[in-house]
């Protein structure tokens, strides 16, 4: 063992750097190899891991991150949300859940940034038209009606 090893115990192997203005050829030539070509830059997802491509990760101006899409995701985020299966939910159902997946959706915390929003429930603004969150019942479209707003920014 090398003293470097004390130091830097897991090694990442870093096959090209590449900078600039524009596309480098090494980058282009990959996009075209792994079917981006089309791209101006690699795709990636949140944790920059290329897309389609296993272990292999960018960052900077060759990559841009694409998001998870909320929309994409509504039936499972009702059903995370829909506890006790009933088919509806509370506000407080809707509160808690939105919460939890905020770090997976930074869409969300846009887009209550720009429309002046204080909190989540802002997007039950429909819903909740006697200003009583107890009575709220969200069934499937209209939480979908409500999580799909933050997509618009």
């Amino acid at each position: 063992m090398s003293p470097d090893d004390k130091v830097f115990p897991d090694r990442v192997f870093v096959s090209h750097i590449a900078t600039g203005i524009g596309t480098r050829p090494v980058v282009t030539d990959f996009m075209a190899q792994i079917g981006q070509g089309d791209r101006r830059v690699l795709a990636t997802d949140q944790w920059l891991q290329v897309a389609n491509c296993e272990g292999v990760y960018a960052l900077g101006d060759c990559a841009s991150i694409e998001q998870l899409k909320i929309c994409d995701d509504v039936i499972n985020l009702f059903e995370l949300a829909d506890k006790d299966k009933s088919g509806f939910l509370t506000a407080e159902e809707f509160i808690e859940t939105v919460d939890q997946v905020r770090s997976l959706y930074p869409q969300i915390d846009t887009y209550l940034e720009h429309e002046h929003m204080q909190g989540v429930t802002g997007l039950l603004d429909n819903a909740i038209k006697d200003g009583k969150q107890s009575t709220v019942q969200l069934d499937l479209k209209r939480f979908g009606q409500a999580v799909c707003k933050v997509s618009i920014i």
